[in-house]
């Protein structure tokens, strides 16, 4: 039996329609396909663009000062310290700067730089030893001013041109001791033995003195705030002992003189 034309022309047209669509998805998958890669391309080449910037950050400025610290290159680490600061704002820097300036021998911006920390870390845990050496930059600045006004050689001289120098007293013998009567034994055990330990505490004094001044080189050649708190800590443990110990060891000495001299 004979189809009908209308049946005939849908057969034959469906072959076309479906190699169109297979086209249009084709297309559509090509079109995908090209603005995945040239979204990639665009981050790729974003990412090289911030590959290059080469602008130094805050991290990068202040390792770079700490390495020229260590070197003495005191003028180029403050230059450093103060970049750093100026796109950081971290008041720690400015104990670095004051640090720097002194080691120079700048006592006026030393002196500036450790009461801007101050000022801005009013807790912070080496106070102390911060005021201390504030009070050390004023009596620099009041010395170069001193000898400024002296003259060059920054001594007075004397009628013959020499220089004048200070000549301290000299101590007067005491008078002989009068013989004191025999003492007992025991007398002379209990002096001996508080001789004895006077001298084990004023050694024990200049021990812990010596510690104390170790801490203390530590803590101003410290190129931070946070170096500079376990030896400031240390510092004024060992000061303390050092001072107990000296006037411990000082009564013990006192007490036996009296005991020795009365016995």
């Amino acid at each position: 039996m004979a189809l009908p034309a209308s049946i005939i022309a849908i057969r034959l047209a469906r072959p076309v329609v479906v190699r169109r669509r297979t086209i249009l998805r084709a297309s559509r998958l090509a079109g995908i396909l090209l603005i995945v890669i040239w979204g990639g391309s665009r981050t790729a080449a974003a990412a090289e663009d911030a590959g290059q910037d080469l602008t130094p950050t805050a991290r990068e400025l202040s390792d770079q000062a700490l390495r020229q610290y260590q070197q003495g290159e005191y003028d180029a680490a403050i230059e450093s310290f103060m970049g750093a600061y100026a796109l950081s704002n971290n008041p720690g820097l400015l104990f670095n700067v004051a640090q720097a300036y002194r080691l120079k021998g700048d006592c006026a911006h030393a002196r500036d730089y450790y009461q801007r920390y101050l000022t801005a870390v009013p807790e912070t845990p080496i106070k102390g030893s911060l005021e201390r050496r504030v009070a050390e930059m004023e009596a620099c600045l009041k010395t170069s001013s001193a000898t400024a006004a002296a003259g060059p050689t920054g001594a007075p001289h004397g009628a013959d041109g020499g220089v004048v120098t200070a000549v301290l007293p000299l101590v007067p013998p005491s008078g002989s001791a009068s013989p004191q009567p025999e003492s007992s034994a025991t007398m002379r055990g209990i002096v001996w033995t508080l001789r004895g330990s006077a001298v084990a505490l004023l050694a024990s004094s200049a021990v812990f003195g010596a510690l104390a001044w170790d801490a203390s080189k530590d803590v101003d050649n410290a190129p931070t705030q946070i170096a500079a708190v376990e030896p400031n800590n240390r510092y004024k443990t060992d000061t303390a002992l050092m001072l107990t110990f000296a006037v411990t060891g000082v009564a013990f000495a006192v007490i036996s003189y009296f005991v020795g001299r009365y016995r």
